[in-house]
């Protein structure tokens, strides 16, 4: 290589400066077409990465959301009386229906307007009573009184993981009869937030409107119920924020298994989860390393064909002037009869 270099630019220094425009003005194109091919595809590849992370993070959104507006629609019952009030064989009736009929239900019951039990089921004790409490001071009774429907915090018990809801019953006259609680397992709805990939190693992470941890799988320190609620990126999300995996920021150390990650989240509106989805980035940047590489390497063996063809084509201009330079020489000789072919 060396003498193939030294004997390109010992030639004459017209031969020389012809090469170097030659490469000068060949290889800058090559490079700037190079730059902008890599950087065009960078900016392609963050785009359907942050793309991929998005619509998987908005299907589980919209699954949950149907998961939660389905369940409580089970228990938002009107029951056709114009009595403000459920008999005592409709309670057990009701509640029976409703644990029987909905597998997700592992305890039901029947709050009266003074938030006293009044009949209660629970799955693993069908066939035995169960005690009755008084709820008028949890939480959930006091955003029943207000109107609304109640969604409580995420319990993990032997069963799996369960979340409270509550709603009121009304009779055919809209007027309220009572209330009506369910104990709900959350197992199969986060089953289906772990199954959940992006490439080979991305998953998604759920965590309840605390910042707790919901679902752990394929997480090397994080346990159910960690709480990550210090950390900026959840607190932006609990807040209703967004971030899109798009930013150079949205590429970090993960706070679940330590590895680099493309990450993009958003919050579950009405229920305050966060569903955040991380794709290590050895993963994520798998393809388009094989397309980097095919590009510098088409743009190198592109220069190297600009170096090696140079001398020719600066020998080839060069041609018509030697030819001018020796016919100048024979004249000098006094053969005035030379002539120059170009």
């Amino acid at each position: 290589m060396y003498s193939y270099f030294r004997e390109i630019f010992s030639g004459s220094r017209l031969r020389t400066k012809f090469m170097l425009f030659f490469i000068i003005f060949a290889s800058v194109p090559i490079l700037a077409l190079g730059g902008v091919s890599l950087y065009l595809i960078d900016i392609s590849h963050r785009q359907d990465v942050s793309n991929l992370e998005e619509q998987l993070i908005d299907q589980k959104i919209e699954e949950i959301g149907k998961f939660f507006t389905e369940t409580l629609g089970a228990l938002e019952l009107l029951v056709s009386t114009d009595k403000l009030y459920i008999e005592s064989s409709e309670q057990v009736f009701l509640l029976d229906w409703l644990i029987l009929g909905n597998k997700v239900f592992e305890e039901v019951s029947l709050i009266n307007l003074r938030g006293q039990e009044t009949e209660k089921r629970v799955k693993a004790e069908i066939e035995s009573e169960a005690e009755l409490f008084d709820v008028s001071r949890l939480p959930k009774f006091a955003s029943l009184q207000a109107g609304k429907n109640y969604i409580g915090d995420i319990k993990n018990t032997i069963s799996g993981p369960l979340v409270t809801l509550a709603t009121p019953v009304k009779n055919r006259n809209g007027a309220i009869m009572s209330y009506l609680s369910a104990e709900v397992n959350l197992f199969q709805l986060i089953k289906s937030i772990e199954s959940s990939k992006l490439g080979s190693s991305g998953y998604l992470a759920l965590l309840d409107k605390d910042g707790s941890l919901i679902s752990r799988k394929g997480f090397k320190f994080a346990l159910i119920g960690f709480d990550l609620s210090s950390a900026l990126r959840v607190k932006h999300i609990l807040s209703g924020g967004v971030f899109s995996g798009l930013a150079g920021r949205d590429r970090y150390e993960s706070f679940l298994t330590g590895a680099p990650v493309v990450g993009a989240g958003k919050q579950v509106r009405d229920i305050g989860w966060a569903i955040i989805a991380e794709w290590p980035i050895s993963d994520a940047d798998a393809i388009i390393k094989d397309i980097r590489n095919q590009v510098v390497t088409l743009t190198i063996i592109s220069i190297m064909a600009v170096f090696i063809s140079a001398p020719f084509f600066a020998l080839r201009l060069l041609k018509p002037i030697h030819e001018l330079e020796k016919g100048t020489a024979k004249i000098e000789e006094g053969n005035f009869e030379y002539r120059v072919n170009i």
